[in-house]
């Protein structure tokens, strides 16, 4: 009999942690297959290279690079595919979906939830959105939302909507980089999280470290209230990553910016 993989899907914005964690998954993974799929909206997958160089990446995983666009946007049937292929193909225990930072949580787990490939083979017939975890960088989070003099930046107006769009839409919220904040300031962003989101599974940590329970195999996504109490309350519609004003480049030349 055929097993529904779980998909566990890791959101955040740029220097989150989700590699972090990723790479802490596959330190304590036991004997867990892990299928790593990993985005990177750049045109190189810095993460990519980084997860297959880790020591605990043996030859019992996979991971797929999604690259050169967001899996929220124009890579969501590319994402779909990757996750059938993975999972149909029935040689690991649990899928681990590592979105690119700006990518939008609810629009992933639409696609999961009611994807289907090109040959009209149906996602959920091998594999299931287990858990949506969002992680947020608390330090990025102190810059942010908390400017100077209280005067209004707009250089983060964009960035500040989709980092709350991103801790809207979880089932699991890990609140990283704690050894960076001060107590007080701690305190009142936590409180402002979880206003934003008050329903959700919470950790604090450094380093992105909870136990693997915490993230896969939770069982805490509910596809028909997640998305229809979401699409209620949810104000913030990008239909792609052209319109969020971020953009990538690769930068090359054959000498190092040091010699050294």
């Amino acid at each position: 009999m055929q097993s529904i993989i779980p998909i566990t899907v890791v959101s955040g914005y740029l220097g989150s942690g989700k590699t972090t964690l990723i790479k802490h998954i596959l330190k304590c993974k036991e004997s867990k297959r892990i299928g790593i799929i990993v985005n990177d909206f750049a045109e190189i997958n810095l993460d990519e290279q980084t997860l297959l160089k880790d020591p605990f990446f043996t030859a019992q995983d996979q991971i797929i690079s999604l690259k050169d666009g967001s899996i929220s946007g124009r890579l969501r049937e590319q994402l779909v595919e990757a996750v059938y292929k993975m999972a149909a193909s029935q040689e690991v225990d649990v899928i681990l979906i590592e979105s690119t930072g700006i990518g939008q949580p609810d629009k992933i787990a639409k696609a999961l939830s009611k994807g289907g490939t090109d040959k009209g083979q149906q996602l959920s017939e091998v594999a299931r959105l287990d858990t949506n975890v969002t992680i947020v960088d608390g330090f990025r989070l102190l810059q942010q939302f908390s400017p100077e003099n209280g005067q209004f930046d707009e250089d983060y107006t964009e960035s500040n909507l989709l980092i709350i769009n991103q801790i809207e839409f979880c089932d699991v919220l890990i609140f990283n980089k704690t050894d960076l904040l001060e107590e007080k300031d701690k305190t009142e962003l936590i409180c402002l999280v979880k206003e934003i989101q008050p329903n959700t599974a919470f950790y604090e940590t450094q380093f992105s470290q909870v136990t693997i329970q915490s993230v896969i195999h939770t069982k805490r996504f509910d596809e028909k209230q997640t998305i229809k109490q979401f699409d209620q309350v949810n104000r913030y519609e990008k239909n792609s990553e052209n319109e969020l004003g971020i953009e990538s480049f690769v930068y090359r030349r054959r000498e190092p910016f040091h010699p050294e």
